[in-house]
């Protein structure tokens, strides 16, 4: 029986990894220096090259259409979309320099809920999407919607993170009015880490005595 390689031995793949380490290395690097237009013409160049659109249009266009775009035979392709997240965030990193931070900001959010599309699609743990999310969730915490928070939430605990898990649901009680919703949920939540074993509850930086307390 021939055993079916990895996605993430796949040379294909690790060339993807490495183009857009350099990719946000290369960006990285303008946008420090303030060569914020010779970054953006790059960002256009490679957007047009990944999916033969200009960054003018995609911002008029809604997710599902990205995600559609990037479907074919039903399945999506979480590379490219990967690498569309990473544009799009470094995007918004560039605004954000230029003094643009309202729409550097809801650049970086687009970019955020990408990358957690790309995150529940991909067949493997992408650590380096893992790495991202957690970045422009840490930046942007006190600017994250309701949607974007239990997107969070549930990928966290999906990942076994579930301090993190439990931090976004506290943020929610914070912004949102529909707290029996909440409670109820965070209740089902703190029921099923009860049910873990100590080591994998200190995995995700709790522990059962922490569970035992909030559900009292």
């Amino acid at each position: 029986m021939i055993k079916k390689k990895s996605l993430l031995e796949d040379p294909i793949f690790q060339t993807l990894v490495a183009a857009i380490a350099a990719t946000i290395a290369r960006l990285a690097n303008l946008r420090a220096t303030g060569a914020y237009e010779q970054a953006s013409a790059e960002i256009e160049a490679q957007l047009n090259e990944l999916i033969g659109l200009k960054y003018d249009q995609i911002r008029y266009l809604d997710d599902e259409f990205i995600l559609d775009l990037l479907t074919v035979n039903e399945i999506l392709d979480v590379q490219r979309l990967w690498y569309l997240a990473v544009l799009i965030d470094a995007r918004g990193d560039i605004l954000i320099s230029k003094g643009q931070r309202k729409e550097g900001v809801a650049n970086r959010l687009r970019a955020l809920g990408l990358f957690i599309e790309v995150a529940f699609s991909a067949t493997e743990t992408i650590n380096e999407v893992n790495a991202q999310i957690d970045v422009i969730a840490k930046d942007l915490w006190d600017s994250l919607p309701e949607e974007t928070l239990f997107s969070l939430y549930d990928l966290w605990e999906h990942r076994c993170a579930y301090a993190k898990a439990l931090s976004a649901f506290d943020r929610l009680f914070e912004i949102s009015r529909e707290y029996q919703e909440l409670i109820h949920e965070r209740k089902l939540f703190l029921q099923r880490l009860s049910r873990k074993s100590e080591q994998d509850l200190r995995g995700g930086n709790l522990t059962l005595a922490q569970i035992k307390m909030l559900l009292n």
